[in-house]
């Protein structure tokens, strides 16, 4: 096959008279072509599934060809070999397998192939992966996860990573212990073209002991009393481990001091994982101060009851070891001042420390306050009375003593002080009340009570009489009308009465001598006084014109028919009117009439009047004569 060949044309005579001729001349020609001829072949053999290998090579043979040249009895050089390929090397179905022929032999370039083949139903089936395990040994970690190296029959090169989880069957040590892989799991960029089993048989190893290293630091402390000390112990256990270490460390004594040795001893281990560790050391040791201890001390302040001074009584409490031989001493304990109040301050001074245990303490105050009440002192208040005169009311005059603390300024007040009426009597009881005190100290004090009694006598008040006579006309007789007064209480229920009062003469004159006798006095309040004088002088005049009346300034309306009813006498009530007024010391009108005879009877609206003074008011007026006014006292007794 080729273009451009010489075409070589060669003329042949033939016939009976050939020979005489020469044939023509022979042609050439250089632009001959010889084309392939198309080969045909029968189907191929084929597989169209196979396992993922991670090529794309399908198994192919090549079918047979038909139409080779033949010369003569042989045939053309020529034969054809067929190679599939698959259109990527994942594992999936109705996959593209791509039959693409090859020719071969040496008449090969003188054909063209056959047509391709292409096909669709190629399948790639996933490749089960065999993976071995192998386990190894481990130091004891707490956990149960186990080593172990894996192998398998992965295509080499794939993108291929095989997840797993591998454990013992607990965590702790042990030999021979069981292994199990589970939940394997495939990655990577050709995991999809793999299938494996889950569970992978590792066999066994070993879980050996974890060697723990135990340091110890030690810490200073505050001195409590006793040789332990604060030891913190490092080691590399197992984080969440449940394993705890034992120990004890000590001072070489309980006393203060910086740098002090620490013996760390008795390292052990307990606890549910302690078995899974072995100790390297049993000891270790450090240094540490054990510095004083603040000492704070406080006070517990007893109340008292007011006594005139700021001394107070406190009890010290304190933060110290129990056993330590430790006294707490003190200069002073005082109150701010000496007065009563509630939570007062407390000051207590000169705080200071002995004993064999006193240098490993410091105090952190020299000083320290508490509080606590100075209570007033109850003050018990005695009352002496005074005896006095009579004088119509009840107040009494009272000197009072008391139980106060010597020097206190404290006055003793009340509001009243009085017996219990206002009459005479011996040994009668004065009540004071409303007691109450003042002074600079009064708020120290607590009256036990506001009020006293004591017992005084009230005696007897003397009485004077005295009498006032009035004018009289002539009128032949010695008789006289006279006025008593007496020095007796404003407000006192009193009246003095007399027998008899008369001039010394019955004759005219001026300034005459009028002698009341048989003075007595009578009254609510009579039994207060004491009479000095049963009889009394005075002085009037007997007019020469005598006035044709009488007024009366007593009656008694007792029932006993003498000088029951009140009237004014008249000597003669030939061209008299009258207009008669009787009123009560109130100014209350009891009596009142215009009939010369009607009298009155002691009564207002039909009730019998108190005794006691009443005042007459009368005007007579006597035809071509006189008029006569005034206002006379009238005095009502029984």
């Amino acid at each position: 096959v080729g273009t451009g060949k010489t075409i070589t044309v060669a003329y042949i005579l033939a016939g009976a008279d050939k020979d005489n001729y020469i044939k023509p001349v022979d042609k050439v020609y250089t632009d001959g072509v010889i084309t392939a001829k198309q080969l045909t072949i029968t189907d191929p053999i084929i597989t169209k599934s196979k396992k993922y290998d991670k090529t794309v090579t399908a198994s192919v043979t090549a079918g047979t060809l038909s139409n080779v040249v033949k010369v003569g009895s042989v045939l053309d050089a020529v034969t054809a070999s067929a190679e599939g390929t698959y259109s990527n090397s994942s594992v999936g179905i109705a996959k593209t397998i791509t039959v693409v022929y090859t020719l071969d032999g040496a008449d090969k370039d003188n054909y063209i192939k056959p047509v391709d083949k292409v096909y669709t139903d190629g399948v790639i089936t996933i490749r089960s992966l065999t993976i071995s395990a192998t386990a190894s040994d481990k130091v004891y970690d707490g956990n149960t996860t186990a080593n172990i190296t894996l192998t398998d029959n992965r295509v080499t090169g794939d993108d291929l990573t095989v997840n797993k989880t591998a454990t013992f069957n607990n965590k702790n040590i042990g030999t021979g212990k069981a292994v199990t892989v589970s939940g394997v799991t495939l990655t990577g960029a050709d995991a999809g073209n793999y299938t494996s089993t889950s569970a992978i048989d590792a066999g066994t190893a070993s879980i050996t002991v974890r060697s723990l290293t135990i340091s110890a630091t030690t810490s200073d402390k505050v001195y409590d009393g006793n040789t332990t000390a604060n030891a913190t112990l490092t080691y590399n256990k197992i984080s969440g481990d449940d394993v705890t270490v034992n120990k004890t460390a000590t001072f070489n004594n309980k006393n203060i001091g910086t740098g002090k040795a620490v013996t760390v001893s008795g390292i052990s281990l307990t606890g549910t994982d302690a078995g899974n560790y072995t100790i390297t050391n049993t000891t270790a040791a450090g240094t540490a101060s054990i510095t004083v201890r603040n000492l704070t001390i406080s006070a517990t302040v007893l109340d008292k009851v007011y006594d005139g001074n700021t001394t107070a009584i406190a009890s010290l409490t304190d933060n110290r070891l129990t056993g330590d031989d430790l006294t707490v001493n003190k200069t002073g304990v005082t109150f701010n001042n000496k007065n009563a109040g509630s939570s007062k301050t407390v000051n207590i001074i000169g705080i200071t420390l002995a004993g064999t245990d006193a240098g490993n303490y410091t105090i952190t105050n020299a000083t320290a306050t508490g509080t606590a009440s100075i209570t007033a002192k109850s003050l018990t208040i005695s009352a002496t009375a005074a005896n006095k005169e009579y004088d119509g009311n009840m107040n009494a005059t009272v000197v009072f003593s008391d139980n106060r603390i010597s020097g206190d300024v404290l006055t003793v007040n009340k509001n009243g002080a009085t017996f219990n009426n206002k009459n005479v009597g011996v040994g009668k009881t004065v009540t004071i009340n409303g007691i109450n005190l003042t002074g600079t100290d009064a708020g120290n004090y607590n009256l036990i009570s506001s009020t006293a009694t004591g017992i005084a006598s009230i005696t007897a008040k003397n009485l004077t009489v005295s009498a006032i006579a009035k004018n009289k006309p002539y009128d032949g007789n010695k008789k006289a009308d006279v006025t008593l007064s007496e020095n007796k209480i404003i407000g006192d229920v009193i009246s003095s009465t007399y027998i008899l009062a008369e001039f010394d003469t019955k004759d005219v004159g001026n300034n005459k001598t009028v002698t009341v006798t048989g003075i007595s006095i009578a009254g609510i309040d009579a039994g207060n006084y004491s009479l000095t004088n049963t009889t009394a002088t005075a002085s009037a005049n007997i007019t020469g014109s005598p006035i044709p009346f009488a007024v009366p300034n007593a009656f008694t309306p007792n029932g006993d028919g003498k000088n029951d009813k009140f009237k004014i006498i008249f000597n003669n009530t030939t061209g008299v009117t009258l207009r008669l007024q009787i009123y009560n010391r109130n100014g209350i009108l009891m009596f009142n009439t215009s009939d010369i005879s009607e009298e009155w009877d002691g009564r207002y609206k039909n009730v019998m009047q108190d005794m006691g003074i009443y005042f007459v008011k009368y005007r007579i007026e006597i035809a071509g004569g006189a008029t006569y006014e005034d206002t006379p006292r009238l005095y009502l007794l029984k």
